[in-house]
């Protein structure tokens, strides 16, 4: 009777350790299919948003062609001309709003749908400053069409003579915030030095718009420049958008970050809500994807991390592998940690220089 049940605990050792080698196999090839799959996402991701962001850029350079192609078509004006521009205007500070010559000021309600047109001059206006009123006039319906087109927050051109025209309308109090608008961040984003659009850090917008990223693209005529066209883009519109695919898997989560883990957007609803709240309580783009070393590394003593333990370590360890991975297009690898096991991949925009995190929690 020992012999028999010996010799039976035996065959089940033999099952146990068999079924186990099993579970083993099914759950390393669980696991590289999540890999596979998270690996896909975050480059498709990437792509797309690399795409949004890119028209954007497309755009601010257009506009910018145009302003420079007018400008050079547009004489200074004439006296007449010129009274006609300072018969209607309204002057407050160093700040000057212009309607258009002939016409009235239309509705003055924050964000209705006309053309502000500005100088920052302390009331006095050089034929510089006149001529680029003049361009105003014929370009601002493009500026229209680009707002429509996209559906962002604003569109506007500062000049280098400190004239500004910006879409939809921003009241003449709301626009004594950007005095000097040469002096403005907005202004510095744009990359003269090679002529390029540049990207401001993510930022919350506090008239309640959420998340938001700034681009902008110098003008040049020859090698004078001009100055610079910006918008701002919604984060909330652009990222629903690209991350709707991360929302097609089941457990799978893709997360915007920047080199330093500043949370800029997240496919999951807990975590982007987390976002908007946290920034919001205090009036500033401060949460982070970070772990407890991580956020040591920030040089910011105002950051917040994540309540989420399982997404700061996924981050930071997409961060500590994008330093060794060159040019790599995505980087796919498996976090083991206390908080938990998960698919990771990570891949890259080239302009702004964000970062597409996905991760799958493994069992």
């Amino acid at each position: 009777m020992r012999l028999h049940f010996r010799g039976l605990i035996g065959c089940m050792i033999v099952v146990l350790i068999m079924a186990s080698s099993v579970f083993a196999a099914d759950k390393e090839q669980s696991a590289q299919e999540a890999l596979a799959l998270v690996r896909i996402v975050s480059i498709q991701t990437a792509d797309h948003l690399e795409l949004g962001l890119g028209l954007c850029e497309r755009s601010v350079e257009a506009l910018g062609q145009e302003f420079v192609d007018t400008r050079k078509e547009t004489p200074v004006p004439d006296a007449g001309r010129k009274v006609l521009w300072k018969k209607q205007l309204k002057q407050e500070a160093d700040v000057t709003l212009f309607a258009l010559p002939g016409h009235k000021f239309g509705p003055m309600a924050y964000q209705a749908p006309a053309p502000s047109l500005l100088a920052y001059t302390d009331g006095v206006f050089s034929d510089d400053v006149f001529r680029d009123l003049e361009t105003f006039d014929s370009v601002w319906p493009s500026f229209q069409a680009a707002y429509k087109t996209f559906g962002y927050s604003w569109v506007y051109l500062t000049t280098v003579h400190d004239a500004f025209l910006i879409y939809p309308r921003l009241p003449l109090a709301d626009a004594l915030g950007n005095s000097k608008p040469t002096q403005k961040h907005f202004y510095k984003a744009a990359n003269f030095k090679a002529r390029k659009p540049g990207w401001e850090r993510p930022y919350l917008d506090l008239a309640g718009a959420g998340m938001m990223v700034t681009v902008s693209a110098p003008m040049f005529d020859g090698d004078t420049p001009l100055g610079v066209v910006s918008r701002d883009v919604t984060l909330d519109q652009i990222s629903r958008k690209v991350l709707a695919a991360s929302n097609t898997v089941p457990g799978l989560v893709s997360v915007f970050v920047l080199p330093d883990g500043l949370a800029v957007a997240a496919s999951d609803p807990k975590l982007q809500a987390e976002i908007e709240s946290v920034n919001t309580k205090a009036k500033s783009a401060v949460l982070h994807f970070r772990n407890i070393d991580g956020m040591k590394a920030v040089d910011d003593t105002k950051i917040v991390a994540s309540s989420n333990v399982l997404v700061n370590a996924v981050v930071e360890d997409a961060l500590a592998h994008v330093k060794d991975a060159g040019d790599a297009d995505v980087i796919g690898f498996t976090h083991h940690g206390a908080e938990g096991n998960a698919a990771v991949a990570v891949s890259g925009s080239i302009s702004p220089n964000w970062f597409v995190v996905s991760y799958k929690p493994l069992p």
